[in-house]
């Protein structure tokens, strides 16, 4: 019997590095053994960069039919990692931000990317403060970024949005109750996003796998195979208290 086929899209929260020592029980790879799974997830990248797999692998597929057999799993990171075409890496989109913007760090490895980016600083300074945040792109663009998901949806088995960083609705659903709501092939996970999942559950997070605590990969692959066997919705409130 062939195994379900599972297209998985996200950064860090789901991405899968084969040289960790911790690989086995890293719920993406416990995944991968059970499903014909393909994992476009990379670490520090964004919609952008994910939006693009996606589109390059529907538009791979010669028989459009065939992809009403793959599920899709998005995790959904800040839009603000935007693919620009002169990263040396497409993991150092997460960079490009706190280059524009002086964030202060820490972290060695913070500090080094933004002295590789230098060069760039006048132009990410100009995009990120003069349209980026001036047409409250950020916002607005988390809730395009699923309602374009929901809307290919219809090719697909099913997709479900898990939010990474950002709930996609904002200040439209504090004054509308605005939501993209869900349809028998489309789910975005309700609960806290990801990251305040994480940083909740240990504050070591950032160097930790999938930064997830050992024993909450099982959790969330139980609730990702619940989902996909079953339809049952995620709520991400259950990595509260547990493992």
């Amino acid at each position: 019997m062939a195994k379900r086929q599972i297209w998985l899209f996200g950064d860090s929260y789901s991405s899968t590095d084969p040289n960790h020592a911790h690989l086995q029980y890293c719920w993406p790879y416990k995944l991968s053994r059970m499903y014909s799974l393909v994992n476009f997830s990379i670490s520090g990248t964004g919609p952008d960069y994910q939006f693009l797999k996606l589109q390059d692998r529907i538009e791979a597929t010669k028989n459009i039919e065939n992809l009403k057999a793959v599920t899709i799993i998005f995790f959904m990171s800040n839009d603000s990692r935007k693919n620009f075409s002169f990263l040396r890496k497409v993991s150092d989109a997460c960079f490009m931000i706190h280059t524009a913007m002086d964030t202060e760090d820490s972290s060695p490895t913070m500090e080094y990317r933004k002295e590789e980016y230098r060069e760039h600083k006048p132009f990410l300074k100009k995009f990120f403060k003069t349209y980026y945040f001036h047409n409250n792109k950020e916002e607005l663009s988390m809730l395009k970024n699923v309602a374009f998901l929901k809307e290919i949806s219809k090719l697909f088995n099913k997709v479900l949005v898990i939010p990474v960083f950002d709930m996609p609705y904002g200040k439209l659903h504090e004054k509308f109750t605005l939501n993209v709501e869900p349809t028998p092939n489309f789910h975005v996970a309700e609960g806290p996003t990801m990251y305040d999942v994480s940083k909740d559950l240990d504050p070591n997070y950032f160097s930790i796998p999938n930064h997830l605590p050992h024993s909450h990969h099982d959790i969330m692959l139980n609730a990702l195979i619940d989902w996909i066997e079953e339809d049952n919705l995620i709520n991400t409130n259950i990595f509260k208290n547990k493992g």
